[in-house]
Formats: C-alpha cells, sequence, structure tokens
C-alpha cells in the first residue's frame, strides 16, 4: 500500500506543472488580443500548451504504471482486482483468491461478473456503463455479494476507481459477512430486549448520571402517564416527589463519580409522582452498570397500590383486633388482681391456685397482643425510627444492670464485658434497649444453671454485642427456623417456659432496621451465643473514643469553647492562632467524624466547618449536626473555597467564609456570634409562626430580638431606640414595609443609618428588590429564605458595618 502511495505520489507534481503551465499558456492568450507582438505571444502561448500536454502525458503514465504494478496488489489489506473495460480481470491479488475460493490461474482472464450474485450482476454493469459514458453521480463503493467457488455467499464492499489515461478499472472488497451477522444479531437481540422490556408488567426505567431518562418501558407509561415520546431525555425528577428530590440529587452525585449510591443493590418502598400530579406506592429496585463511559441505573418499578391496600386492611384488622382483646384483658387482670388481694374477702387455695393461672395466662395474652404489633409494625415499614447517635456500651450497660437481678432472682450469675471506650452507633435507643432486653430476657429464661455473659466490642468498622448464655442450646435443626415467627424449639424445657415465639423474629426486624446483623451460635444442651452486629456510625472511627482531636487548654478569662473541623492541619493550626489570641479554647478535628464525636461528647460554643474532607465532607457534618437535638443550636460557621453559600445557609450555617482565610473578618464574625449585639435587633412581622421560628434562630445563634407586629408599633420604637439591624415584613396590617423605609430614611431618627432587611412573602419579589436597592444599607429576602439563611445575611452585614465604622474611624 506504501509503495503504491509512493508511486502515485510520483506523478502529482507533474500533474500540478501542467496545470500551472496550461494557466500560463491560458494567460498568454488572453494576451495576445491585446498584444502589438501578436505573433510571439502566439508562439510562447503554444509552446507553454504543448509542454503542459507533455507533462500531463507523463503524470497519466506514471499513474498507469502504479496501479499496474503486482506488487502493491499484495501489500494491500483487502481483496484486489484490475478489470478491463469488459470486464475482465487482468490481475488478481493473493487475497481475491482467498474471498472466491479461486486460484489466480482461474480468476484472470475471467470477467468479474463469474465471481458475483447473479441479482447483483446488472446493478454493477449498469454502473460500470455509466461511469465510462459520465461518471458524475455514480457511486464508487456499495455493498455486493460474492459467489465462493464453493457456492457459498460473502457479503463484501466494493470500491471501485478508474485508473487515469486508461479504460481499466480498480476494484477493492472488503469482506463483511461477520460484521453482518453479528449486526443482525445484535438488532435480533436488542428487538428480544426491547420485547422482554415492553412486555413486562413493572416498569423499567433507566437515567444516566445526569438524571436524564434514556429508556422507560410501556408498563411505566402506563403507570406514570407519560408516553415515550414525551419523556425520553427528560429529567428524571418528573416522576419524584418534592420531599425525595434533594436525597435523590445527592445520590445520583455520588452515583456520577463511582457508580454506587445509596440505594444501588437495595429494594426499597416509597411513592412515585404521576403526570397528574398524583402519588403511587412504589416498590423500587436499583441496578448500575457501565456500559460505555459512563454509568446508568436502571430501576425496577413496580405498583404496590393493590398490596399496600392489602397491609392496610390486615394492620386494621390487627389494630382492631389488639383493641378489641386489651379491653376486656385489662377489666380481668384488673379484677383478678383485687381477688388475689384479698379485696373481696379470703381465698381457698385452690381458688388462689386458678386466679394465678389466670392471672399468668392475662400477661401473656397482653405480651402477645403487643408482640403481634410491634410484628406488623416491622413488616409493614410502620415503624418510624427516632434515630440519634448513641453509645451502645451505655446501652449495653444499663440492660446488663436490669437483668442482673432477674438472673440472681434465679440464681444464675450476669457477667459483662464492655468495652470501656465509646463505640457509637446510629439508631433508635428505645428500640435497642426493646433488642438488647429479649436477647438478655431469653438467655436467662432458657437458662437452668450457669449464667449469661454480656460483650461488646468493636471489629473493623463493627459494633459487636454478644449475649451468651450456659442453657439449653439448639438442634441443628432448629438454628434455621429460630427467627420464625411463632417458632418455639420442641423441648420439654422451653415448652413449660411462658412465651410468644416472637420475640426473636422481633429482634431480627429490630436489627435489620439498623442496618445490622443478627446470628446465632448454638450446641444443644451446652448453651448459645446470639450476636448482633450494628454499624459504628460514620464507619472511620476507628474504635477510637475521639479519633484525631486535640484540645488546647484555655488561658484565664476565656471567651467560649471553638471546634474547628478541618482535614488541613495547616489550616486549623492558623485558626486556632486567632482564636488562642481572641481568648478563646480551641478543639482541632482533623475530619467530620471526629468532630461530630467532639461536638457531642464536649459542646463549643461554635464551631468552624470545611467543606472538602476526605472521608466525611462538610455538607454530611453540618446536617448531622443539625439533626442532633444536643448540636443543633450550635452556631457553625463554613470556611471553605467550596463556593456554595446558598446550600451552607440553608442547611444550617450562620455564615461562610472563603479561603484564603481573612484574619479580621473571621474574628468579628465569631465574635458577633459568640457575643451577639449589644443591643437587639428589631424583627417586625404579623406572622407569629415566622416571628417564632425567626428569633429562636437568631437567639440560638447569640442574637437580641425585639418583635413588633405592625407598623404603628415599630414606628414608635424606631424613634426612641438605636438599633444593629431592622428586619421588616413588607405586608403588614397598617401599613407595608418599603413606606416604613421611606420614612426611617428620611426623618431624623436613631435608625436613620441602621441596615435594614426587608422580607416578604407574597409575589412581587423582583419589584420589592428593586425598590429596596433605591435605599441606603437596603436589602430585600423572600421568605423562602429560612431563618438560617437570613442569619448568614445579618452576619454579613453587621461584618460590613464593622469594617466601615474601622475605616472611618482610621480616617478620622
Amino acid at each position: 500500500m506504501r509503495n503504491k502511495q509512493k508511486n502515485s505520489l510520483k506523478a502529482y507534481p507533474l500533474i500540478i506543472a501542467s496545470v500551472v503551465m496550461i494557466w500560463v499558456s491560458y494567460t498568454l492568450l488572453g494576451a495576445v488580443i491585446d498584444s502589438e507582438n501578436s505573433s510571439f505571444s502566439l508562439w510562447a502561448n503554444a509552446t507553454f500548451g504543448l509542454s503542459a500536454l507533455f507533462l500531463l502525458n507523463i503524470a497519466a503514465r506514471k499513474m498507469r504504471d502504479t496501479w499496474e504494478k503486482p506488487q502493491i496488489f499484495e501489500h494491500t489489506g483487502s481483496a484486489m482486482a484490475i478489470l478491463e473495460e469488459d470486464t475482465t480481470i487482468s490481475l488478481a491479488n493473493s487475497r481475491l483468491e482467498r474471498l472466491t475460493g479461486y486460484t489466480k490461474g482461474e480468476i484472470e482472464g475471467t470477467s468479474w461478473t463469474k465471481f458475483v450474485h447473479p441479482d447483483d450482476v446488472k446493478i454493477m454493469l449498469g454502473y460500470h456503463k455509466k461511469r465510462r459514458i459520465n461518471g458524475e453521480g455514480i457511486p464508487t463503493k456499495y455493498e455486493i455479494r460474492v459467489l465462493r467457488k464453493t457456492g457459498e455467499i460473502r457479503n463484501a464492499v466494493l470500491e471501485i476507481t478508474m485508473i487515469p489515461g486508461t479504460k481499466k478499472s480498480v476494484i477493492s472488497l472488503i469482506d463483511i459477512t461477520e460484521w453482518k451477522q453479528m449486526k443482525k444479531a445484535l438488532l435480533e437481540s436488542e428487538e428480544k430486549y426491547r420485547t422482554l422490556v415492553n412486555t413486562s408488567v413493572d416498569a423499567i426505567i433507566s437515567a444516566d448520571t445526569d438524571m436524564k431518562i434514556i429508556l422507560w418501558n410501556k408498563a411505566a407509561e402506563k403507570m406514570f402517564g407519560y408516553t415515550e415520546e414525551e419523556i425520553l431525555g427528560q429529567s428524571l425528577m418528573n416522576i419524584v416527589p418534592e420531599r425525595y428530590k434533594e436525597a435523590k440529587i445527592k445520590g445520583f452525585a455520588k452515583f456520577k463519580k463511582s457508580g454506587s449510591g445509596p440505594i444501588i443493590g437495595k429494594t426499597l418502598e416509597l411513592e412515585g409522582l404521576r403526570k397528574d400530579g398524583t402519588e403511587v406506592p412504589v416498590e423500587l429496585s436499583v441496578s448500575a452498570g457501565k456500559p460505555g463511559e459512563t454509568y446508568i441505573a436502571t430501576a425496577v418499578v413496580r405498583d404496590i397500590t393493590e398490596r399496600k391496600k392489602i397491609e392496610n386492611m390486615k394492620s386494621e384488622f390487627i389494630g382492631t383486633v389488639s383493641h378489641e382483646l386489651r379491653t376486656p384483658l385489662t377489666a380481668i387482670s384488673g379484677f383478678v388482681k383485687l381477688i388475689l388481694d384479698g379485696k373481696p374477702g379470703p381465698l381457698t387455695p385452690p381458688q388462689r391456685e386458678f386466679l394465678e393461672i389466670i392471672q399468668r395466662n392475662t400477661r401473656r395474652l397482653n405480651a402477645l397482643i403487643g408482640d403481634l404489633l410491634d410484628v406488623e409494625k416491622i413488616e409493614s415499614g410502620k415503624v418510624k425510627l427516632s434515630k440519634e447517635l448513641l453509645d451502645i456500651t451505655e446501652i449495653v450497660e444499663s440492660v446488663s444492670k436490669t437483668f442482673k437481678v432477674t438472673a440472681g432472682e434465679k440464681g444464675l450469675t450476669l457477667e459483662t464485658n464492655i468495652e470501656k471506650k465509646p463505640l457509637y452507633v446510629v439508631g433508635d435507643r428505645d428500640r435497642l434497649i426493646q433488642l438488647f432486653s429479649n436477647l438478655a430476657s431469653n438467655a436467662i429464661k432458657y437458662t437452668k444453671e450457669g449464667g449469661v455473659t454480656i460483650r461488646a466490642k468493636m471489629e473493623r468498622e463493627e459494633a459487636i454485642i454478644e449475649v451468651e448464655d450456659t442453657g439449653v442450646g439448639l438442634k441443628p435443626e432448629d438454628k434455621e427456623k429460630l427467627f420464625q415467627r411463632f417458632f418455639r424449639t420442641k423441648d420439654a424445657y422451653t415448652q413449660a417456659i411462658e412465651g410468644t415465639g416472637l420475640g426473636l423474629s422481633i429482634a431480627k426486624g429490630i436489627v435489620e432496621l439498623h442496618n445490622g446483623k443478627i446470628e446465632v451460635e448454638s450446641e444443644y444442651h451446652k448453651g448459645s451465643i446470639f450476636r448482633v452486629r450494628l454499624p459504628v456510625a460514620h464507619t472511620h472511627t476507628e474504635g477510637k473514643t475521639l479519633p484525631n482531636v486535640r484540645y488546647i487548654e484555655p488561658e484565664k478569662g476565656s471567651k467560649g469553647k471553638i471546634l474547628i473541623i478541618d482535614d488541613d492541619r495547616g489550616i486549623t493550626r492558623l485558626i486556632s492562632e486567632y482564636m488562642l489570641r481572641e481568648g478563646y479554647s480551641v478543639t482541632r478535628c482533623s475530619n467530620g467524624e471526629s468532630g461530630i464525636l467532639s461536638a457531642l461528647s464536649n459542646p463549643p460554643d461554635l464551631i468552624t466547618l470545611d467543606i472538602r474532607m476526605e472521608r466525611m465532607d462538610g455538607w454530611e457534618v453540618i446536617t448531622h449536626l443539625k439533626m442532633n437535638p444536643k448540636t443543633k443550636n450550635i452556631p457553625v460557621v463554613i470556611i471553605s473555597v467550596v463556593e456554595e453559600e446558598e446550600k451552607a445557609y440553608r442547611l444550617g450555617a450562620s455564615a461562610f467564609l472563603g479561603k484564603p482565610i481573612n484574619e479580621n473578618l473571621l474574628k468579628q464574625v465569631i465574635n458577633i456570634l459568640t457575643e451577639g449585639t449589644e443591643h437587639p435587633i428589631l424583627l417586625v412581622d404579623d406572622d407569629p409562626e415566622y416571628v417564632k421560628e425567626t428569633s429562636k434562630i437568631l437567639e440560638r445563634s447569640g442574637f437580641k430580638v425585639t418583635t413588633k407586629s405592625n407598623v404603628t408599633e415599630a414606628r414608635k420604637i424606631i424613634l426612641n431606640q438605636s438599633f444593629p439591624l431592622l428586619i421588616l415584613d413588607q405586608a403588614l396590617p397598617d401599613g407595608c414595609g418599603l413606606a416604613l423605609i421611606d420614612e426611617i430614611r428620611k426623618k431624623p431618627n436613631p435608625n436613620r443609618d441602621t441596615p435594614i432587611i426587608l422580607i416578604s412573602g407574597v409575589p412581587g419579589a423582583k419589584y420589592y428588590e428593586q425598590e429596596a436597592e433605591m435605599y441606603k444599607d437596603t436589602i430585600f429576602l423572600p421568605k423562602r429564605f429560612t431563618p438560617d439563611e437570613i442569619v448568614g445575611r445579618i452576619i454579613k452585614i453587621l461584618v460590613r458595618r464593622g469594617n466601615l465604622k474601622q475605616k472611618e474611624e482610621k480616617v478620622a
């Protein structure tokens, strides 16, 4: 192939030279008309013209020689042949031999039509003829079928090139038979897949990492009301209820980076949003793959409306039956107790015995009803866990102390082996107490002699709690059935023990609700070990109480405690130095997990927080802090290069500062948040709920707040008392905020130069914003901004105000 290109290139300079000669000749011919020496011009023109023709002839010969050299054919990657004008093959290469199954001797001298499928010969000859008359518009590349010597048909792409200066042509063929077969198989496979997808009773939906829908089957159309044409390429948010959107966006952000996410590989129940705005309960199973350069998430969505109806009916039935049973049982239990206490009169021994049997059975029935309700709630997903960060060792210790008395009454020992360091998990305190109480109670009930040992330890990223007994143990065949509802071992000793057979089923449900596992090791007549595995909070704590925490002792007269959370040790050291100079004590944490644990164990007066941290980013940290009752009221100052100020305020930050750190600005912000202001902020709004919530947030951030509900009251106090900031609602019962601002700015009063925030929850935000900007130190914020976000704006205003005053003092 390289030789062919090399030889062809030799002709190109000659062609170019001849074109130049023709152009010169043409120019001279034009000059003949105007020239007085026309004989010279004609002579020169003729000379250049003949020279050009001579060069063209040589170039054509070069091109022809290039095509006719046999060695060129053997170095090409395709089957090739030279056809004479009548389609006779004058030269063929070895690749054409392999394609047709004929030898060179059998091919050369034979018409090309012999090797072409009869249905394609007519089309090929038509092209061949037209090409010699006028080659314009005639295909030089098309698909044909080649007939092999064996009769087999091969598909090939034919490309034909005329040899310059001759009536010959070169044909090149590439065998595409396997490619066509693969394409056909692929199309058939795609058709089968599409048929399977579209005949599925479940909705099948795929989306890319940008949440754009790329697959939407017929069941999805029926379930959500959108046709395939309407929804393809649109955002997945079209079918997501508003309450799930934020979590969905976060999940897809993680999915885009790693192909994993909080719901990938899981099945969960939630609601989808139909086109008409109604919601449909669905069961969602999500998987992920990477067929190309980007990840694709595919969800199989099942409409569970009917299932939910049945579950609701079952729940109502159990609830009704439980109520109807508990009411008479309560009465029976109460009267039995009165009789046993001897209130109506003395009892004979048989009477007491019978009444005690009744009492035991009423207690058993009450326990059964309670367990049934718990099982129903767990299975229907109605258990709402009140999750918080907990030290599981404290819970296990408490349960152990409670059951130590019960064990002693039965003549058993109860020992504990619990790690001294806290093991933090996220969970529901009451449900975890129920879980371990159940396991401890069972261990004591099913142990005749010996004792029970309760252990709690850290193992990798799990909290391991074990309850071991020296009881009756389990037969191998019973271990698999142990967590089934109403299962009880067929043993003389265990059958005599009261129980509902639901306790372990409930325990398993509670463990799974906490994303944990429960295991059992048991040997018949020797004892059992029940082992609960719970994920440690934030998984990277490595068993340390407060990993990577350094507490710096404050100097005397300290203003308060500052917690610094940043994985850059240089930054934590710098902020620490700034704060120590201001008289604060400082705790430094190098990751989000240790920061949360430090805030819980030793609550600070203020937290500074970076966003970009490797193991847990700042968004997760502030979310956790604001959800926990112990830390939600601690002001958080975001210090980061991430420019997402709006998000920071929305999640509850009190201030947002960029990097590099401005020492003076940082000090002002922290002093404002820890010390508040000398005078209270005035908030004027007639919405009691908004006033209550905003005042609470402002006070939480260290501010004092004075509130008024109308223009008249506000005017009186504004004319007589100075405020560092005014917050005015636009729509008030006896006037509007803009009119009051105009009055404040134009008339002499203590607040003429005070910064003002105008707020409004009614339409017309753009108009109010434009009007507010006309006044000095006045901004507009719509009420869609949360009180936390307003705190951020207040801090910025007060800091700016402080800077201006400092500049004015320096000038003076």
